[in-house]
């Protein structure tokens, strides 16, 4: 129901000093009252407005708050109210002290993600030891030969860190059709430098180890991921020798092969590099211009960089982490316009 207001965009205001007890999230109830800032974007259709919060506001988010907020994708710099629990009211701060209070937030955040980031990778180490050894062991109950055992042990080694470090896949049970194909149609045509004989034995190798993790319980919905794996496999070693789908690294890489270049030679290195550099003598990979990166591609913000967007009802999130509205921006909801 439309609430009768003459609030608009950019009007400063306060939470009502009598509304608390009309708030259902425990954990924002004991601060609430401190809020306020610049309403943003507002709905009164639905009665609803979106406050970005003041330094005042900021202040009384203590560390663990912003840790709470953070581990539930929550963004800390805004909140929304219904319109019937604002006030108007001057603005409580200045650029300088909402730029502090913002510093302090980001410090806090951090300091949080650096937290994260380690027991993510203490995680991912220690389930990545215990499945390339028990996968060890699969392979060579199958009877597997001790040369082509050790280069499919290293392969998968490979695949588990590429989806550690390009789909943020921790565990096995981690693995979904979307970080399979991420990794092996575009991550590895794109980082690896390797003849097609490789690229098929590698392609037969991550469709194993991702059956066996299926066979043994540790993939959750098996059967979705092995389809998008089995079809990745056949589009691998072709997308892998395509230029038009290769890093800066591996055009140079395959550049040196295709000249015999050895890199460890310094000279011929700064040489080829010079050239290559001066446009004088590009390798002929270079010839097909790049195709327009696949959707998922589009975006090349960190998680936390901050970022403005626009959806389609015209309403903004100002300043706000990429990884907040990421969601909405690969589902084409909104759009970055700052």
């Amino acid at each position: 129901m439309a609430v009768d207001t003459k609030f608009k965009v950019g009007d400063y205001v306060r939470a009502r000093p009598d509304f608390l007890a009309e708030l259902d999230d425990d954990r924002h109830e004991p601060m609430a009252e401190h809020f306020g800032g610049k309403i943003i974007s507002l709905d009164p259709a639905e009665g609803y407005a979106l406050i970005s919060l003041d330094a005042d506001s900021l202040a009384h988010f203590t560390a663990d708050d912003v840790r709470q907020m953070d581990e539930e994708g929550l963004d800390p710099y805004q909140y929304a109210f219904g319109l019937d629990q604002l006030v108007p009211a001057p603005r409580r701060d200045t650029e300088a002290t909402y730029r502090a209070a913002v510093a302090r937030i980001e410090q806090l955040l951090d300091e949080q993600l650096a937290e994260t980031e380690e027991e993510y990778e203490a995680t991912f180490q220690r389930h990545k030891q215990e499945t390339l050894d028990a996968f060890a062991t699969y392979l060579r109950q199958s009877g597997a030969e001790e040369d082509d055992f050790s280069q499919q042990v290293g392969s998968i080694e490979l695949f588990m860190d590429m989806a550690f470090n390009y789909a943020d896949v921790t565990t096995p049970e981690e693995y979904t059709p979307y970080a399979v194909e991420e990794v092996m149609l575009d991550v590895m045509p794109r980082k690896l430098s390797a003849n097609r004989d490789y690229y098929v034995r590698l392609a037969d190798t991550c469709v194993t180890y991702l059956d066996w993790l299926g066979q043994s319980g540790r993939l959750r919905d098996a059967p979705k991921v092995l389809r998008a794996a089995r079809a990745a496999a056949k589009k691998l070693p072709a997308r892998a020798m395509d230029p038009s789908r290769w890093g800066i690294s591996k055009t140079l890489m395959m550049g040196m092969q295709d000249e015999g270049i050895d890199p460890t030679d310094r000279q011929q290195l700064d040489a080829y590099i010079t050239r290559y550099n001066a446009g004088l003598d590009l390798p002929r990979h270079t010839a097909t211009p790049p195709p327009s990166p696949p959707p998922h591609e589009r975006f090349s913000y960190g998680r936390n960089d901050r970022i403005t967007v626009e959806y389609e009802d015209g309403s903004r999130k100002e300043n706000t982490k990429f990884k907040y509205v990421e969601k909405d921006l690969r589902e084409g909801r909104c759009r970055v316009v700052g």
